[in-house]
């Protein structure tokens, strides 16, 4: 039997299986905004997990920042998945999505801490 994360099965109809790693990003995107399937959700999140963690972490040189990024890039998906559909590139929204999250997060206290002004001892 395949590896359980390589053959991960969803039944949009009954008696229909097939597995979510052959659909496009534009299939299981539709899958997902149609059927509230988390098997196809779950596959785009595999597939691109590790782009938007890492578009993220350069913006943001913080692992627990970037991890919020990732977080609420896949929450925006989830809310835009819909109009997201007929998109071409889905992994180019991502990676704008988590650059203008990380960007917007930093904007919001994540800025570089300022150098200490030290008299000089006497």
């Amino acid at each position: 039997m395949p590896d359980a994360a390589k053959s991960v099965r969803i039944s949009p109809a009954p008696g229909t299986l097939y597995r979510v790693n052959d659909q496009t990003d534009q299939q299981l995107l539709r899958d997902y905004a149609e059927r509230q399937s988390e098997a196809a959700f779950a596959a785009i999140v595999h597939r691109y997990i590790d782009l938007v963690y890492s578009a993220a972490f350069r913006m943001v040189c913080d692992a627990h920042a970037a991890k919020d990024v990732t977080q609420s890039v896949f929450v925006a998906l989830a809310q835009n998945a819909r109009q997201l559909t007929g998109r071409p590139a889905l992994a180019g929204w991502l990676h704008c999505t988590a650059r203008n999250l990380a960007a917007k997060s930093s904007a919001l206290g994540c800025a570089p801490p300022r150098p200490v002004n030290r008299r000089p001892s006497s």
